[in-house]
């Protein structure tokens, strides 16, 4: 069984795939329309992992660490950005086929968050997580 923490790296790795997946070309074809529907669910299925299993294990600790709470609440901050840039993306994009610029535009723009969004989680999140199970 994956360790919480591969778990979510294989996450990782599977939604910025499935994201990159779609081109802005493809996306006119109800193909690209399901891509965007998969993203979607991979995304809320990573995220609600994240809320059941590793936020409660951070913050447990961060009530007794300062510098842990303010970690974990930036992080916090910094995923509801994430999410309400990724939603807002979903909604626009699982009705119809938009202008290509401007479905390449917000597109680029999501991926881009995601992977650094992602790439913190990996550095900051999941090195705290481990230390914590640990103990």
């Amino acid at each position: 069984m994956l360790r919480l923490t591969e778990q979510l790296h294989c996450e990782h790795t599977e939604l910025q795939q499935a994201l990159a997946g779609i081109r802005p070309r493809l996306f006119r074809t109800t193909e690209g329309q399901q891509r965007v529907s998969r993203v979607r669910d991979l995304f809320r299925t990573h995220t609600a992992t994240e809320n059941d299993k590793l936020y409660p294990v951070l913050n447990s600790a961060a009530r007794e660490d300062e510098r842990i709470a303010a970690r974990v609440r930036r992080m916090q901050d910094d995923l509801g950005i994430v999410s309400e840039l990724a939603e807002g993306f979903f909604a626009k994009y699982e009705k119809g086929p938009p202008s290509l610029i401007e479905f390449a535009t917000d597109h680029g723009a999501l991926v881009t968050i995601l992977k650094i969004r992602l790439q913190r989680e990996e550095e900051t999140l999941f090195p705290l997580y481990e230390k914590l199970a640990e103990n």
